[in-house]
């Protein structure tokens, strides 16, 4: 069994993110949950794919879920996303793929594209295929498809499963944590500003400046939604160039290291999740995992493993070496330069007013990332493991 949940909640101000044991369970899956559920970032991305910069959506199939919840207490392959060396030749196979069409030219109607490459593809029709707007929906070839079954367990509360469910405690525990007082000075100092801004916000910050806020709040969420995570931590989905550009602005905005550090740490989260070597670990309780984490010195086991974890494929790309190696330059001015300055300049908002609600939008931004890492993997169902 694995430790996150799902937590509608969470989904909320994380714009997607909180469907977590869905997530942990398919984590090459672009969509981070099942459709239907609260996810903005889901939104946000498709409508990228209807002007072709996002492709090759990896997603897993209604038999695949099927056949995972009905197996719901037989464990989970700890993986970190598509391609890892532990994926299992199941999963591989049993994943959708939205491919582009208009980038390889068209291929005409789903039994041409099929016929084409019997032994590897199995198309499940062209959307719009008269227009080849949205693409193809291909899966790799099943020599026995997947018969449909039933719905099974949904739960931990299910009496089929509940002898089998371990009684996990979030205890804190009494080991000693080695704080680092400088990180903790500066989160109290945010903290405290952010509270002022948000007096600021029913006192004297123009409504626009708010507005803006929010604007800024749902960005860098999705520069660590969309881009950090499920585009290059999990290689869920592919994106060109622009869309690369602009997820990287986003992150960067999000001020929550490089992409490149940030997929290091989510990567090690995955494939040690409640160890020792899981950087935000959730059995050694609530505040370590959400924030604590960010306030002491790592353990050494999360170094270590850190240093095993393959990056070469994140290394690879340009963009994000540029941004990895001019991080503390870029940071500034992206995160709370440019954010305090717009508004002084565009609707003459005061400067106390315009740094104090966009350090606020900052802390929030923040905040909702941490609920992923620790009310997520606390509090709610678990529908898949």
């Amino acid at each position: 069994f694995i430790n996150p949940v799902e937590n509608r909640l969470v989904s909320f101000f994380a714009i997607g993110e909180g469907w977590h044991n869905y997530h942990h369970t398919f984590p090459w899956d672009y969509k981070a949950a099942e459709f239907g559920r609260i996810n903005l970032s889901l939104t946000i991305i498709n409508l990228f794919a209807k002007i072709g910069w996002a492709y090759d959506l990896k997603t897993v199939s209604k038999e695949m879920i099927e056949k995972r919840v009905t197996r719901t207490g037989d464990g989970s392959h700890e993986i970190w996303g598509w391609g890892d060396k532990d994926q299992t030749k199941e999963n591989y196979e049993s994943a959708d793929c939205f491919v582009d069409l208009r980038a390889k030219g068209c291929r005409g109607c789903a039994g041409t594209a099929a016929s084409r490459d019997p032994t590897v593809l199995t198309s499940r029709g062209p959307f719009r295929c008269g227009s080849h707007r949205l693409g193809l929906l291909v899966r790799p070839r099943e020599k026995q498809p997947l018969p449909s079954l039933p719905t099974g367990p949904l739960n931990e509360c299910d009496d089929i499963v509940t002898d089998k469910i371990p009684q996990d405690t979030y205890e804190p525990d009494d080991r000693p944590i080695d704080i680092v007082w400088r990180n903790v000075v500066v989160f109290v100092i945010l903290h405290s500003v952010a509270l002022y801004g948000l007096y600021l916000c029913f006192i004297s910050a123009m409504w626009t400046t708010t507005i803006y806020g929010i604007l800024l709040y749902q960005m860098s969420a999705f520069g660590i939604t969309g881009g950090a995570h499920r585009l290059w931590a999990h290689r869920s989905y592919k994106a060109k160039w622009p869309l690369k550009v602009i997820l990287l602005i986003c992150q960067t905005l999000a001020h929550q290291n490089s992409v490149i550090e940030w997929s290091r740490d989510h990567r090690v989260h995955h494939k040690f999740q409640e160890t020792d070597a899981d950087p935000h670990n959730a059995k050694r309780g609530f505040f370590f995992s959400h924030m604590g984490w960010l306030l002491c010195k790592k353990h050494q086991e999360v170094k270590n493993k850190g240093k095993g974890v393959d990056m070469s494929d994140l290394y690879a790309e340009p963009l994000l070496r540029l941004q990895h190696k001019y991080f503390l330059v870029l940071m500034p001015i992206v995160c709370f330069v440019l954010p305090t300055i717009i508004p002084m300049l565009l609707w003459n908002e005061t400067f106390m007013n315009a740094y104090c609600v966009n350090i606020l939008r900052y802390i929030c931004a923040l905040h909702a990332t941490w609920l992923v890492n620790s009310a997520a993997h606390m509090w709610g169902s678990k529908p898949y493991d």
